[in-house]
Protein backbone atom coordinates (compact mmCIF):
# COMPACT_ATOMS: atom_id res chain seq x y z
CA UNK A 1 0.00 0.00 0.00
CA UNK A 2 1.36 3.43 -0.99
CA UNK A 3 2.12 5.84 1.87
CA UNK A 4 0.09 9.06 1.94
CA UNK A 5 2.42 11.97 1.12
CA UNK A 6 0.07 14.91 1.70
CA UNK A 7 1.02 17.30 4.49
CA UNK A 8 -2.43 18.89 4.75
CA UNK A 9 -5.92 17.34 4.93
CA UNK A 10 -8.14 17.85 1.89
CA UNK A 11 -11.82 18.72 1.81
CA UNK A 12 -14.35 18.33 -0.97
CA UNK A 13 -14.97 21.88 -2.20
CA UNK A 14 -16.24 22.88 -5.64
CA UNK A 15 -14.85 26.39 -6.00
CA UNK A 16 -14.39 28.27 -9.31
CA UNK A 17 -10.79 28.94 -10.36
CA UNK A 18 -8.95 30.75 -13.12
CA UNK A 19 -5.56 29.39 -14.16
CA UNK A 20 -3.14 31.81 -15.81
CA UNK A 21 -0.62 29.72 -17.76
CA UNK A 22 1.93 30.39 -20.51
CA UNK A 23 -0.56 29.31 -23.22
CA UNK A 24 -3.43 31.45 -21.89
CA UNK A 25 -6.11 31.45 -19.22
CA UNK A 26 -8.28 28.46 -18.30
CA UNK A 27 -11.36 28.29 -16.13
CA UNK A 28 -12.18 25.34 -13.94
CA UNK A 29 -13.25 24.35 -10.45
CA UNK A 30 -11.70 22.56 -7.55
CA UNK A 31 -12.94 19.11 -6.66
CA UNK A 32 -10.95 19.06 -3.46
CA UNK A 33 -8.51 21.46 -1.86
CA UNK A 34 -6.05 21.77 1.01
CA UNK A 35 -3.60 24.37 2.25
CA UNK A 36 -0.96 22.68 0.08
CA UNK A 37 -2.73 21.92 -3.19
CA UNK A 38 -5.90 21.00 -5.03
CA UNK A 39 -7.50 18.72 -7.59
CA UNK A 40 -8.89 20.83 -10.42
CA UNK A 41 -11.39 19.87 -13.13
CA UNK A 42 -11.23 21.84 -16.39
CA UNK A 43 -11.81 21.47 -20.14
CA UNK A 44 -8.14 21.02 -21.02
CA UNK A 45 -5.49 20.18 -18.39
CA UNK A 46 -2.06 21.71 -18.24
CA UNK A 47 1.06 19.57 -18.71
CA UNK A 48 2.81 17.80 -15.84
CA UNK A 49 5.31 20.06 -14.06
CA UNK A 50 3.84 23.18 -15.71
CA UNK A 51 3.87 26.20 -13.41
CA UNK A 52 1.05 28.76 -13.37
CA UNK A 53 -0.85 31.30 -11.30
CA UNK A 54 -4.23 30.37 -9.91
CA UNK A 55 -7.03 32.49 -8.49
CA UNK A 56 -10.05 31.28 -6.53
CA UNK A 57 -13.00 33.56 -7.35
CA UNK A 58 -16.52 34.10 -6.06
CA UNK A 59 -16.02 31.78 -3.13
CA UNK A 60 -18.34 32.98 -0.34
CA UNK A 61 -16.38 31.08 2.29
CA UNK A 62 -13.25 33.08 1.45
CA UNK A 63 -14.85 36.51 1.39
CA UNK A 64 -12.28 37.62 -1.20
CA UNK A 65 -10.25 36.37 -4.16
CA UNK A 66 -7.29 34.20 -3.28
CA UNK A 67 -4.20 33.98 -5.53
CA UNK A 68 -1.44 31.37 -5.43
CA UNK A 69 1.36 30.05 -7.65
CA UNK A 70 1.16 26.33 -8.38
CA UNK A 71 2.68 23.42 -10.28
CA UNK A 72 0.93 20.47 -11.95
CA UNK A 73 1.95 17.23 -10.23
CA UNK A 74 -0.53 14.91 -12.00
CA UNK A 75 -2.24 15.61 -15.29
CA UNK A 76 -4.89 14.23 -17.65
CA UNK A 77 -7.00 12.54 -15.01
CA UNK A 78 -10.64 11.96 -15.90
CA UNK A 79 -13.20 13.98 -13.87
CA UNK A 80 -16.16 11.66 -14.11
CA UNK A 81 -18.39 14.03 -12.15
CA UNK A 82 -18.50 16.84 -14.72
CA UNK A 83 -19.07 16.44 -18.48
CA UNK A 84 -18.12 20.05 -19.32
CA UNK A 85 -14.92 19.94 -17.31
CA UNK A 86 -13.95 16.31 -17.83
CA UNK A 87 -10.17 16.68 -17.48
CA UNK A 88 -8.47 16.92 -14.15
CA UNK A 89 -5.12 17.57 -12.60
CA UNK A 90 -3.52 17.54 -9.21
CA UNK A 91 -1.66 20.74 -8.35
CA UNK A 92 0.74 21.68 -5.59
CA UNK A 93 0.88 25.26 -4.32
CA UNK A 94 4.44 26.51 -4.77
CA UNK A 95 3.96 30.06 -3.50
CA UNK A 96 1.20 30.98 -1.09
CA UNK A 97 1.23 33.62 1.62
CA UNK A 98 1.13 32.39 5.20
CA UNK A 99 -2.15 34.31 5.63
CA UNK A 100 -3.73 32.49 2.66
CA UNK A 101 -2.40 29.10 3.83
CA UNK A 102 -3.95 29.67 7.28
CA UNK A 103 -7.23 30.74 5.67
CA UNK A 104 -7.35 27.59 3.53
CA UNK A 105 -6.45 25.42 6.54
CA UNK A 106 -9.33 26.92 8.51
CA UNK A 107 -11.79 26.43 5.65
CA UNK A 108 -10.69 22.82 5.13
CA UNK A 109 -11.10 22.17 8.88
CA UNK A 110 -14.62 23.62 8.74
CA UNK A 111 -15.46 21.32 5.83
CA UNK A 112 -14.07 18.26 7.65
CA UNK A 113 -15.73 18.88 11.03
CA UNK A 114 -19.30 17.81 10.13
CA UNK A 115 -18.07 14.59 8.52
CA UNK A 116 -16.15 13.63 11.68
CA UNK A 117 -19.10 14.05 14.08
Amino acid sequence: MEKERRRYPRAMAHWPVVLVAADGDLTGRTRDISAGGAFICCRQPLRSNERFSMALYNTPQLGRHLRVRAKVVRSDIYCNDDELMSHGMGVEFTSISEENRKLLSTLVSDYLEPAEI
